[in-house]
């Protein structure tokens, strides 16, 4: 079945340059026009008639030329782009969600000149990055919708924050310490800093640690990481950014035993099975627009978390189950990966698995249970399928042709496909786009299985959008993007979906 239309941005018919392996050609006013139908769509807008539409077109065109040029413009790593105020103007985002009287009246900073300073706080180290939200001192995000009352809000938020530091202060030891107890010199410094992290990760990712001697231990794992960590993001050549996760103060063979897929890197022998897998007949050339999202179009169920069970292979098969099975039905169902651990004869559960014996097993199985019926465990338990419950049926499951300008076209015609690769940069992973050199992330190895939604461009960037089953605290709401054309960390190499 074809999921999306004919139309398109990228074409792949007049390549010159070796890397990447294909050429971005942009034809604008489709792009624009693709992505106000998406903006109508995300944002549930309506127009009174077709000129009303047309003008807001023309006023989202505008706010995108200028989203790019400031995008262009920033000196950080800010990204602008669609936002729920794509189809107003300067003058209405102004009135509604900025602060006319500030914007008009200068005599206000005469009296803001007029109110006391606060005596100066004394001298002292203070912590390189500090967030009152991880230590439970800010209320959640409120919207202040079209009223203008972003003073009044402000001043609310304000006052709320000034009582829970108030209250915090009782709760969180101080950082400035006495001119006796501060660092001396850098390595000091950067010791303390350390140590200042570890205290926040801590408390962001409630551990708690047996003895004093385990927790200088997991300190030192931890100091380890975050070497590593800032090692991989010098090396990037992307926008990725590195940093603390909440797999920080796990050695790599824990977290390669919990969260990554020992099986698979401990046996290559999986890769003549896969070769033996049917290949999908190739797709007819087409161009494709330069930005595609299945999120968007209501077709990917919620990011889960496989806990400490090496179950990725399981959550990618479930996950392009449950989007083709949407397209077919337009149903979006949550299946069970608990019944695949289970009752899957060919995988070994949360010891790790290959995607291909996970959609046999699905195919030998008659299809999914929902994930309601058959809720998650994190741990192999008996087979409790009841057939007459089955929810999504697989008739039989396909490699794809292992070349990103095909795997893209897939993703845009049929749906969101599973990959296999090496997910070594993924534990200090936070966000941004992957782009890591062969050396730093090689494409022999594969250790993790996830399942590409989508794909987009920026920054002149194109990127895989990639769905991992660590929850939605980790990278990008628990996505990730991986720089598109590359065959970065061996994306490109065994691509296969489910047939419905």
């Amino acid at each position: 079945m074809d999921a999306a239309p004919d139309a398109t941005l990228l074409d792949f018919t007049g390549i010159s340059r070796p890397q990447p392996k294909f050429q971005l050609v942009t034809s604008t006013d489709f792009q624009m026009r693709s992505d106000f139908e998406e903006f109508k769509v995300a944002y549930n807008r309506s127009y009174d008639g077709e000129e009303e539409e047309n003008r807001r077109f023309q006023i989202f065109v505008e706010n995108m030329k200028k989203a790019e040029q400031m995008e262009d413009d920033d000196r950080g790593t800010a990204e602008h782009g669609v936002t729920e105020f794509s189809d107003m103007t300067d003058e209405e985002f102004e009135q509604f969600y900025l602060n006319p009287l500030m914007m008009n009246d200068t005599s206000w900073m005469q009296e803001m000149a007029k109110v006391p300073v606060a005596e100066p706080i004394a001298d002292c180290r203070i912590r390189r990055r500090i967030d009152w939200r991880s230590y439970g001192a800010v209320t959640s995000v409120k919207n202040q919708v079209l009223l203008c009352c972003s003073v009044s809000g402000a001043d609310i938020a304000m006052f709320r924050l000034l009582v829970a530091c108030l209250v915090a202060t009782q709760l969180v030891p101080s950082w400035c310490s006495s001119p006796a107890d501060l660092p001396e010199d850098e390595e000091d410094e950067a010791m303390f800093q350390m140590r200042s992290d570890f205290e926040e990760f801590k408390v962001a990712y409630k551990r708690s640690y047996d003895v004093e001697e385990e927790e200088n231990r997991r300190f030192q794992i931890f100091v380890e990481n975050m070497k590593k960590a800032q090692m991989f993001e010098k090396d990037d050549t992307g926008t990725a950014e590195h940093g603390i996760t909440e797999f920080s103060d796990m050695t790599d063979e824990e977290f390669n035993q919990f969260y990554l897929n020992p099986v698979m890197m401990n046996d290559s022998s999986w890769m003549e099975e896969m070769a033996k897998i049917p290949m999908a007949e190739p797709l007819p050339e087409c161009r494709i627009t330069r930005q595609w999202d299945w999120r968007s179009k209501g077709a990917v169920t919620v990011v889960r978390n496989q806990r400490r069970c090496s179950a990725s292979w399981a959550f990618a098969c479930v996950a392009n189950v449950e989007s083709l099975w949407y397209l077919k039905t337009k149903r979006l169902t949550v299946l069970s990966e608990q019944e695949l651990l289970d009752c899957d004869r060919y995988d070994r559960a949360c010891k790790g698995g290959f995607p291909f014996s996970g959609f046999y097993g699905i195919v030998r199985l008659g299809g999914l249970m929902s994930q309601r019926r058959y809720p998650y465990k994190a741990r192999k338990c008996t087979c409790r399928q009841v057939r007459q419950r089955r929810v999504a049926i697989v008739k039989t499951y396909r490699n794809i042709t292992p070349y990103e300008q095909e795997m893209q076209r897939w993703v845009y015609r049929r749906g969101p496909i599973v990959v296999s690769m090496n997910g070594i940069l993924l534990k200090t992973y936070r966000r941004g786009i992957l782009r890591p050199s062969s050396f730093r992330c090689p494409s022999n190895n594969f250790n993790i299985v996830v399942c590409i939604v989508g794909y987009g461009y920026q920054r002149r960037m194109p990127f895989w959008i990639m769905k991992n089953s660590w929850g939605q605290r980790w990278g990008e709401g628990g996505y990730f993007r991986l720089y598109l054309g590359e065959k970065s960390c061996g994306v490109n190499r065994f691509p296969m979906t489910a047939v419905l």
